[in-house]
């Protein structure tokens, strides 16, 4: 038995396929692009990515072109493809952190936090000391923290304290949601890179999970 020309059936692809009907694929939301591909007698659907599955297009593409009258035995494969999009960190992340002394009875620590193409600066005061400069990151982080979120939610730290552990020195931090006043959050970072940047992980590491709610990405 004589296979079937592929020639054939693309050239019928061309031929049975009206211009409204390519218009109307066109129009689909999400569509980007279409396209004909005569040697495999496929039309190709290039799409933006929001959407996961190609079931739905694929089905809305199949209706336009039985509605076009083209009989279901005749319809070509149809192949969606979706564009790449670069995922948004849900993150906030770390931009800066200084500790410096204002003059020998006061340190100034401040903290740079990107969130959405925006940077707030966390600031706090205290006296000097070594112990200090943790505590002073950690609460210039949650300055940095209640800015970003606007206002809406505010941390208190119970305590920040540096701890050895499997060769590493890390820091804990303990905070306490205001508006959940019985809950507890704790936070752990490796502060390899110093007890300062230590604390303002150990802090966004306790607080990652609830801000979730509270932030926002603009589209």
């Amino acid at each position: 038995m004589a296979e079937p020309d592929r020639q054939d059936s693309s050239d019928a692809i061309d031929a049975i396929i009206s211009a409204s009907a390519l218009s109307d694929l066109r129009a689909i939301e999400g569509v980007e692009a279409v396209s004909i591909e005569e040697e495999r007698g496929k039309i190709h659907l290039i799409c933006r990515s929001e959407g996961g599955t190609s079931s739905p297009m694929e089905v809305q593409a199949r209706s336009i072109l039985l509605a076009d009258g083209i009989p279901d035995s005749s319809l070509p494969q149809l192949q969606v493809s979706y564009l790449f999009r670069p995922e948004v960190h849900r993150r906030i992340r770390i931009e800066g952190i200084s500790v410096v002394a204002i003059d020998v009875r006061q340190w100034r620590a401040t903290v740079d936090l990107e969130w959405d193409g925006r940077v707030e600066t966390g600031a706090a005061l205290g006296p000097p000391s070594e112990a200090a400069k943790v505590r002073l990151a950690a609460e210039a982080t949650l300055d940095g923290l209640r800015q970003v979120v606007e206002d809406r939610l505010r941390f208190r730290l119970l305590g920040v304290k540096i701890v050895s552990a499997f060769d590493h020195d890390m820091v804990v931090a303990l905070l306490r949601p205001e508006v959940e006043r019985s809950s507890r959050l704790v936070g752990v970072a490796i502060a390899d890179e110093g007890v300062e940047i230590g604390a303002v992980r150990a802090v966004l590491n306790a607080t990652n999970r609830i801000l979730g709610n509270y932030l926002t990405v603009s589209e």
